[in-house]
């Protein structure tokens, strides 16, 4: 947990205050007169005789508001809370997954793309991948081309609906053969496949 707001400034009071006062409304401290002031601030309660006990209360109840903790997960620096709906849990039990004590064993993962962003994925899901390939057997199905040309995959298999047909290309990511390559496989068919190829050949050129 962590608070909705870092700080208390005079921009962020300044801001609480705009918020309680109607559009076009201002709130002079100086010549206000109590009319002027419940005239000013918003949704002003009917049987209130006292404006300025009025804007107090709703000033406080939005200064508490600002102050109160919003639910937060920091992971490697970064809050991770908002993607929890979408794909953080898929991300802890690929950590869980990576864990070499979880033993021996084929893994077939569906789409680990799914409700994860691509800066997640490049950070450190594809490490999780690793990690778990680093022992055991995994099968995964993905549009995604970071997982196929990042994680140095042994069999790319590709399938496609072609006249009414299945069409299969397969082999490894640098494999050529008369009717296809699966690098230009990879690259026409997948949706940014081809950019992934890139920023990996330019990784392999400045490694050597």
């Amino acid at each position: 947990m962590q608070l909705g707001v870092s700080e208390i400034t005079p921009k962020l009071l300044a801001s609480l205050i705009d918020g309680l006062i109607g559009k076009s409304k201002s709130i002079d401290t100086l010549t206000s007169s109590y009319e002027t002031v419940i005239d000013a601030i918003n949704n002003y309660p009917d049987d209130e005789e006292a404006p300025l006990s009025v804007l107090t209360s709703k000033f406080e109840n939005a200064l508490d508001a600002k102050l109160k903790p919003a639910k937060s997960i920091i992971r490697e620096g970064d809050d991770a809370y908002d993607e929890l709906s979408q794909g953080y849990n898929a991300q802890m039990y690929f950590a869980l997954m990576a864990d070499n004590s979880m033993g021996d064993g084929i893994y077939i993962v569906d789409q680990p793309e799914d409700q994860i962003s691509q800066k997640a994925i490049r950070e450190s899901v594809l490490r999780e991948f690793r990690a778990i390939a680093g022992s055991r057997q995994v099968i995964l199905i993905t549009h995604n081309p970071q997982f196929i040309v990042n994680l140095d995959v042994d069999n790319v298999i590709f399938i496609e609906k072609k006249d009414g047909a299945l069409s299969i290309r397969n082999g490894a990511l640098e494999y050529e053969c008369d009717e296809y390559s699966m690098l230009e496989t990879v690259a026409d068919n997948i949706e940014g496949g081809l950019d992934t190829i890139k920023r990996r050949m330019k990784r392999y050129e400045k490694a050597s």
